[in-house]
């Protein structure tokens, strides 16, 4: 696999249909190299720091394959951070990558570089995004159910990330996937699939939902 885009935005006060709001979705795609800490990508704020963000959520990552099945769904093209992702990764020979985000499981890592990143959670569509694209609420049910929701990550290993890089996947113990999750959102599981979903290296604002 390869970095495709390196997407990075400030915070700007925009009116998408449900008056004034303050958002940092919108993101401009820069070659690199750019630095990746633990507080996310150099350059790169969080509007709503009350709903995203922190270092559970320090880089969301979207996938080629991901946004080819968009392409197709919302029959138009879609840049590399058009979801507000600050990572997007491909194949090797562009776009049709054999991984996407529902083929990922929490605790999951992506090396690019120096940089180490780890799975947390995946992404769970907000008013805001849906007003981004100019679609109608319904599309948040919709992202939802296509099971494609792109993945927060957290920085194990700081450093610099040039468009081209290759990537790596190195599985983790894959006991929680980034689907199940998905699944789950809003739900009210066993006991024993709470204290499953606990014990992995699940995101913080996450894990205050299951407990």
């Amino acid at each position: 696999m390869r970095l495709e885009g390196i997407n990075i935005g400030r915070p700007r006060e925009v009116d998408l249909g449900a008056g004034p709001e303050s958002t940092a979705i919108f993101k401009a795609t820069v070659d690199g190299p750019v630095r990746v800490t633990a507080d996310g990508l150099d350059g790169d704020a969080v509007g709503d720091t009350k709903r995203h963000g922190g270092r559970d959520q320090a880089a969301y990552v979207y996938f080629g394959a991901d946004y080819l099945h968009w392409e197709t769904l919302l029959e138009q093209p879609l840049a590399p951070g058009t979801f507000g992702d600050n990572l997007t990764i491909t194949g090797v020979d562009g776009r049709n990558s054999t991984i996407s985000s529902k083929d990922l499981w929490i605790g999951d890592r992506l090396t690019i570089g120096r940089v180490v990143l780890e799975v947390t959670s995946p992404r769970i569509p907000c008013g805001t995004f849906s007003r981004r694209m100019g679609l109608p609420a319904t599309f948040i049910e919709r992202f939802r159910s296509e099971l494609r929701p792109g993945v927060y990550t957290r920085v194990l290993e700081s450093g610099s990330v040039s468009v081209g890089d290759s990537v790596e996947l190195t599985e983790g113990e894959r006991t929680v996937s980034v689907v199940e999750m998905v699944e789950l959102w809003g739900q009210n599981p066993t006991g024993e699939t709470i204290e499953r979903i606990l014990a992995a290296p699940i995101a913080l604002r996450s894990r205050m939902d299951y407990e």
